[in-house]
């Protein structure tokens, strides 16, 4: 039987179809919040994806046989929305509500688990540096979870 890389699986049914619904739910949620949602490649030029050293230690990296270039596969997709508002979007009218979601492989699993691809999605809110955005991003995460029937969560605040 072949073997898959330390921390990566397959999906299969029933999980697959359930984690594909709690996506698409999640999605028409932030969606109908107001948030247009924009989908960024699974791999860019290192430089550009990984802007200091401490995130390089979380991305798997291959030489682009076209550019000659390092190429980075996202392990956050956080950085990649950040550009896509700031240079794609950077004259879209403000405030700029962007959702997303997307595979993330990390070459470390992470203290809690022991896998290393991820489904990634989320919202992000340029323009507007307040407690009231602050807000707005919370209740819009916390209201599509529940949405989707979960009723004990969590929130992690980084800043």
């Amino acid at each position: 039987m072949p073997l898959l890389p330390s921390g990566l699986f397959d999906y299969l049914p029933p999980q697959a179809a359930l984690e594909s619904w709690m996506i698409n739910a999640l999605l028409s949620h932030f969606k109908s919040s107001g948030y247009a949602q924009v989908t960024p490649p699974l791999m860019e030029y290192e430089d550009t994806l990984i802007p200091n050293a401490a995130l390089g230690t979380h991305s798997f990296r291959v030489m682009d046989p076209l550019t000659q270039r390092m190429l980075a596969v996202r392990a956050d997709m956080t950085m990649q929305i950040a550009r896509i508002a700031g240079h794609q979007m950077h004259a879209s009218p403000r405030p700029l509500r962007l959702c997303y979601a997307g595979q993330t492989l990390r070459t470390l699993p992470d203290a809690m688990r022991s896998t290393r691809q991820f489904r990634q999605s989320g919202i992000e809110l340029f323009g507007v540096a307040s407690a009231d955005a602050d807000i707005e991003i919370i209740q819009t995460a916390v209201n599509a979870v529940n949405a989707m029937g979960f009723a004990d969560i969590s929130i992690d605040l980084h800043y």
